[in-house]
Parts: structure tokens; C-alpha cells; sequence
């Protein structure tokens, strides 16, 4: 993972703590970076131009959603959570997306909205794709 003049870190930082069990890690699209941002519990610890997730769950906020709409404000309201993965993204990953407009994160092209998934890519272009995706 390198990094570019927008500010994206150089690498993503390691969430085990003392060898421990892996943290969660939320993942969301910084759109003034034009890179991925990554969070540990509230607090964002690094960026990066592309990241792997496995056991993934999407999680969005409606009221904020519909409060995005309303105001024309961009907001964080939507993030994949999950644990780091180095693997790399599988042939049979279906694209994922998530419009402000409706709700829910889809995936595929007929747009099945899913809410977990056990595994997810975020690419440097800003594409993101999903293996396993669960309604």
C-alpha cells in the first residue's frame, strides 16, 4: 500500500494488541483524501489506498442517511467492519456499492442489499467488492 500526495499513510497500522485477538477495523471511503480511512473503536488510526477485510458486517445509520439527504452534508454513516486481511480479492467477488440515496450496501449487479459478508476488498480506485455477502 503506498502513498500519494492526498494523504493516505503509508501502511495501515497493526491492530493486535500484545499478540492478542485482532480488532475490529472499520473501513470507509474518505472522499477529501481519496483514500480509505480506517477506524479502531471511535478513532481513526490510519488510511490507506486499498484494504482487505474478512468476517465483515456493514453497518449504516438511517436517521443519519436521511439526514445527508436532507442537507446536501456528507457525513460518515456508513462502514464495513471486520478483521485486517492480507488475502487477496477472490474471482468470484461481486461489486459493492452504497448510494445515500437508498439504503443499505448491495452488492452484484441485480443490487442485493447485504449486511455481512465474509470477506470484503477496497481497492485504490475507490471500488469495493464483497465474497460471501449475507442479506
Amino acid at each position: 500500500m503506498s502513498g500519494r500526495a492526498g494523504g493516505c499513510a503509508a501502511s495501515v497500522p497493526s491492530t493486535r494488541a500484545g499478540g492478542g485477538l485482532q480488532a475490529v477495523v472499520e473501513v470507509y471511503r474518505n472522499r477529501t483524501r481519496r483514500c480509505w480511512s480506517l477506524r479502531v473503536g471511535g478513532r481513526v488510526v490510519g488510511y490507506a489506498d486499498a484494504v482487505a477485510l474478512e468476517s465483515v458486517r456493514f453497518r449504516s445509520s438511517e436517521a443519519a442517511r436521511i439526514r445527508a439527504v436532507r442537507t446536501g452534508h456528507r457525513t460518515v454513516h456508513a462502514v464495513a467492519a471486520g478483521e485486517l486481511s492480507s488475502a487477496p480479492r477472490s474471482l468470484n467477488a461481486a461489486p459493492l456499492r452504497y448510494r445515500v440515496e437508498e439504503p443499505g450496501f448491495r452488492a452484484g449487479e441485480d443490487g442485493v442489499v447485504v449486511t455481512a459478508a465474509a470477506a470484503a476488498w477496497f481497492e485504490a480506485d475507490g471500488s469495493a467488492w464483497v465474497a460471501g455477502g449475507v442479506p
